[in-house]
C-alpha cells in the first residue's frame, strides 16, 4: 500500500527543519535581507525536535527501505539536524587569515543577538569591511574578536555592528 509523500518522508524533513530552525531559516531569511523572525523560540525546544527528527527519519528508512529516496531522505534531515553545529563552527573558527605584525585585535561586546543567523549575519557584515580581516562571534556570551588591518579604529567597528540593525549593540573590551 502506497502512503502519502508527507507520511512517508514530509514528518521527518519538518522536524528537522523545526529543530534548525534557529539557523537554517534564519540564515535563509539574511539571505533575503529580512531581519529575524523570532525563530530563536524553538531553540529550547531543539533536543526534543532533534529525538522527532532521528525516531521519524529512521521510521520512514526502515519501513520504506533504502531506496534512494529514502537515503536521501535521512541525509537531508541529518545535515539540517547538524547545521546549527556547522554554523557556530564557522562563526568561531571560520578560516584563517595569515596574520600581520601590525594588525590590531578588538575584542567586543555584542548586544542584541538573538540567535545564531544574527550572529553570523554580523560576521559577514563586519568581514565585508575593507580593514577587517578577520570577524570570530560568539553567540553563547554575546563577543566577539574582530582583527584589523588598521590600528585603532574601534569607533567605526562599533558603529559598523549598530548600522547591521538598530537592536544591535557593540562595546569595545579590550585592543591588543
Amino acid at each position: 500500500m502506497k502512503q502519502g509523500w508527507f507520511r512517508q518522508h514530509g514528518a521527518a524533513l519538518c522536524s528537522a527543519l523545526l529543530s534548525s530552525s534557529c539557523c537554517v531559516i534564519q540564515l535563509a531569511l539574511n539571505v533575503f535581507s529580512f531581519s529575524c523572525a523570532g525563530f530563536a523560540v524553538f531553540t529550547p525546544y531543539r533536543p526534543y525536535l532533534v529525538a522527532l527528527t532521528a525516531v521519524l527519519s529512521l521510521s520512514s528508512l526502515f519501513t520504506n527501505g533504502f531506496t534512494k529516496r529514502s537515503v536521501l531522505n535521512f541525509a537531508a534531515c541529518m545535515l539540517l539536524m547538524v547545521s546549527p553545529e556547522i554554523v557556530n563552527y564557522v562563526n568561531r573558527f571560520g578560516y584563517a587569515l595569515p596574520q600581520a605584525a601590525h594588525d590590531t585585535h578588538f575584542l567586543v561586546g555584542i548586544d542584541g543577538m538573538s540567535c545564531m543567523a544574527c550572529a553570523n549575519r554580523i560576521r559577514r557584515t563586519l568581514e565585508s569591511v575593507p580593514d577587517i580581516r578577520e570577524a570570530k562571534i560568539f553567540y553563547e556570551n554575546a563577543s566577539a574578536i574582530v582583527r584589523m588591518s588598521s590600528p585603532g579604529d574601534g569607533d567605526r567597528l562599533v558603529n559598523t555592528v549598530h548600522q547591521i540593525r538598530d537592536k544591535y549593540r557593540a562595546t569595545i573590551i579590550e585592543t591588543w
